[in-house]
């Protein structure tokens, strides 16, 4: 097997930096949702630990389940994207080094 061309290893890196484009979103939109779910999570919290009403606290026991499993979701999901982030983050730093040893 050849060594890869200086074009093919550009055109490599160029596709890595999209990728690194695209979980940077990833992971920029996920940290809003957790924001989000976390502060409803605490409304819900505050409900139940609160001054209300026998059915008013059911309510936001069940929503505080959904949430905490929604959480644990999103967490699970930031720590896949942030896996994936390192991951490509070390194939263009490989790539980079490639291209410039092409040279």
């Amino acid at each position: 097997m050849s060594l890869p061309s200086k074009t093919e290893i550009a055109i490599e890196l160029v596709r890595v930096r999209g990728e690194i484009d695209r979980v940077a979103t990833y992971i920029s939109d996920a940290g809003w949702e957790i924001q989000q779910v976390t502060a409803r999570r605490m409304a819900a919290e505050a409900i139940v630990s609160g001054n209300f009403g026998k059915e008013q606290r059911q309510v936001a026991r069940q929503q505080l389940h959904e949430l905490r499993l929604q959480l644990a979701d999103l967490c699970r999901r930031q720590d896949r994207h942030n896996q994936e982030m390192q991951d490509l983050k070390q194939t263009e730093t490989r790539l980079s080094s490639q291209l410039q040893s092409a040279n």
